[in-house]
């Protein structure tokens, strides 16, 4: 009795020591695993202060750093060759004044002496007399109706012509605009990848000098680290051939934008515009489609003008004779001009009025199927930017930071090497470029659809 009392003794105190040191094993194993992974914890806790505190930062200068693309507009259209077009339209209309007015009068003064030179005798021979003339070469009335037309015509062409070079110099600031404010972006990403990559490198150097970890994955990231840096020093050569360009475009001096940001203006969203609609805007706003419109308008004018040549002009005078004690001269009289020389005149220039008449018919159907093809591009490529962004935008960039997220801890806990973090990090930086990219296509390509429907004119 008293030796199976002892046995069964021994067999709990054997059952207590081994769970004693079971709980202690599990303690230590709860202690270790948050020890790891406090550093991976620490890192995003820090890069996620660093990022809020820069966007604070950037938010309360917001008002100062930011360019406007409105005042840039503005100043670009401000440019001396646009001005330069503005007043060649405006001194062309002076055109349509002087198209409708007669042909200057003509004054003239003479002697008509019956004696010779020898002695004029004025007053004493009735042949004998000072003379004043007067004449007014007047053309066949639809002739100047006909002009004044055409030269209102050309007029219009030229303000159309101005209001095209007006809007693709819009679409050159938005395009440099936006090409600036995808580089602030990929600039903006890289720097917080950076700060990421070193907080990184210093976990992956102390678990180097544990063992945990092979001089490979160190190193790895610090040729990251570094490749990192030169696309920055690249990025800063591009903006400033950017800033350059809209310098030249907008007269404004390069140190203006020294310490400016461009950003996306608008939302990307999805593209619900009828084709036939925007056609019907761009066939009445398109200043090309217009232009071409009134050169066939001014072509048909020069027909009908031509078509005047068989119709005479007129031309009268006045004259009066000075002969002193004898009674004055008066004469007077009124000339018609002749077509005779039709064949070499008037008809050569009705066929080549006539062939400007087919040239200009067909410089229409040009620019239209250019415009309507420039029309259906537009559109395509604003639906396609549409859906690549929200596709990188909703799945494809929010998968990546699932993956990193997951590799990130993996390594801390020792699971997996420093390669594949590093190979799922440089996809979802590559990932958040390409947004941003599809991002600034979507600008551009609707900047280039509000230049071809000539927005800016339909809202006037």
């Amino acid at each position: 009795m008293f030796f199976k009392r002892t046995y069964f003794r021994k067999i709990y105190n054997f059952i207590y020591f081994f769970s004693f040191i079971f709980l202690c094993f599990l303690f230590f194993s709860f202690f270790m695993l948050q020890t790891m992974t406090y550093p991976v914890q620490a890192a995003k806790v820090q890069f996620v202060r660093t990022k809020a505190a820069r966007s604070d930062a950037e938010h309360t200068a917001a008002a100062n750093d930011i360019v406007s693309l409105k005042y840039l507009v503005n100043r670009a259209l401000k440019n001396p060759e646009i001005k330069s077009s503005i007043y060649k339209y405006l001194g062309y209309k002076e055109n349509i004044s002087i198209a409708k007015s007669l042909p200057e009068p003509a004054l003239g003064f003479g002697i008509t002496d019956a004696n010779g030179l020898n002695n004029p005798e004025i007053g004493i021979n009735s042949m004998s007399y000072w003379k004043f003339s007067a004449s007014q070469a007047i053309p066949f009335p639809t002739k100047l109706i006909i002009n004044a037309r055409i030269k209102k015509s050309i007029y219009k062409s030229l303000e159309d012509k101005t209001i095209t070079l007006k809007l693709f110099t819009v679409l050159n600031v938005k395009n440099v605009y936006y090409n600036l404010a995808l580089l602030e972006k990929d600039i903006s990403t890289f720097k917080e990848n950076l700060s990421l990559l070193s907080i990184l490198l210093k976990y992956a150097d102390g678990d180097y000098a544990s063992g945990r970890l092979s001089a490979r994955g160190p190193i790895r990231i610090i040729l990251e680290t570094d490749q990192i840096k030169t696309r920055l020093i690249l990025f800063k050569k591009q903006k400033n051939r950017l800033i350059y360009i809209l310098s030249k475009l907008t007269g404004l001096k390069a140190a203006y934008f020294k310490n400016k940001k461009a950003e996306f203006t608008g939302k990307v969203k999805d593209f619900s515009d009828k084709f036939n609609k925007l056609m019907n805007t761009a066939d009445k706003f398109n200043p090309a489609l217009k232009e071409a419109k009134e050169n066939i308008k001014t072509s048909r004018l020069g027909i009908d003008l031509a078509n005047q040549g068989y119709y005479p002009n007129f031309s009268i005078f006045a004259g009066y004779g000075d002969r002193y004690s004898l009674q004055p001269v008066i004469s007077g009289g009124i000339s018609v001009s002749i077509p005779l020389y039709f064949n070499e005149n008037q008809m050569p220039k009705i066929e080549k009025a006539k062939k400007y008449s087919i040239n200009a018919v067909y410089k229409y159907d040009w620019v239209k199927l250019r415009t309507i093809q420039n029309l259906k591009t537009a559109v395509s490529n604003i639906k396609n930017d549409y859906k690549a962004y929200s596709i990188n935008k909703k799945i494809t960039e929010p998968e990546a930071e699932l993956l990193f997220n997951s590799y990130a801890k993996s390594l801390m806990s020792g699971k997996v090497q420093t390669f594949p973090l590093l190979d799922s990090f440089i996809k979802l930086l590559l990932i958040k470029l390409k947004t941003y990219e599809f991002k600034a296509e979507y600008f551009k390509d609707d900047a280039f659809l509000d230049a071809v429907i000539g927005k800016n004119q339909a809202n006037n």
